[in-house]
């Protein structure tokens, strides 16, 4: 046995072929055909004009099954392109979903590191606080150039933005509405949790400067009028 088929195509000129036949032959060559078309059995015991019609569809049934296996393999074929082309896209998902979680992973770590042990920058940077602080610059009035930006965050950093507020609300009070004036205030000792110069005690908001605190206040606004 041969290719074997399912089914195959059973033509007008097959029956014309056994035209001449009588009804015993055309069964021996009809079963003959069948036969031969499905599974490649060549032809056992049958008549000579039977054989005669069946040498003369042969030719046929060879053509229709060459064409059927071809198809066959080109359907394999193209079942294993179609099976390798989606085994590459099911690992081209994987992979993009893989980098998307290293990805993801990576942004975590580096979030974990702005809220946890591992972050390196001083706790007034935080939204609230620093926002605060620049809020009430503005709210008070107090012009800000870039380089006195950097240097509120550095003070902000070095005393804590609870001085820097205090500073610029002793600066609202006292009419002053400058840096160099708030600045003065926290680095002289005039707010909580700065201190008082030679004294070594604190000053809490509300409380009058010390002359030493007034002093340097003075020389510090006096410096940067200079400027």
């Amino acid at each position: 046995m041969g290719f074997s088929r399912k089914q195959f195509t059973f033509y007008r000129s097959y029956i014309d072929a056994a035209a001449s036949l009588t009804v015993k032959q055309r069964g021996e060559y009809l079963v003959a055909l069948i036969q031969y078309a499905l599974d490649e059995i060549e032809p056992d015991c049958i008549s000579p004009a039977a054989r005669t019609a069946f040498e003369i569809v042969r030719p046929f049934l060879d053509v229709a099954r060459r064409k059927a296996q071809a198809g066959k393999s080109g359907g394999e074929a193209s079942g294993e392109a179609r099976s390798k082309t989606e085994a590459n896209r099911s690992k081209t998902k994987q992979n993009e979903a893989n980098t998307k979680q290293g990805e993801e992973q990576v942004k975590e770590q580096v979030k974990g590191k702005g809220e946890g042990e591992g972050d390196a920058s001083p706790s007034w940077k935080s939204k609230e606080s620093f926002t605060d602080v620049f809020d009430k610059l503005m709210r008070t009035g107090v012009f800000m150039s870039d380089k006195d930006n950097l240097d509120c965050e550095a003070l902000c950093a070095e005393y804590g933005t609870r001085a820097v507020t205090e500073a610029i609300e002793r600066a609202r009070e006292q009419n002053a509405p400058r840096w160099s004036y708030v600045r003065a205030i926290v680095t002289s000792g005039g707010v909580g949790g700065g201190h008082s110069g030679g004294r070594g005690g604190f000053i809490r908001h509300g409380d009058s400067m010390s002359p030493m605190m007034q002093q340097a206040v003075d020389r510090m606004l006096a410096e940067d009028d200079d400027k």
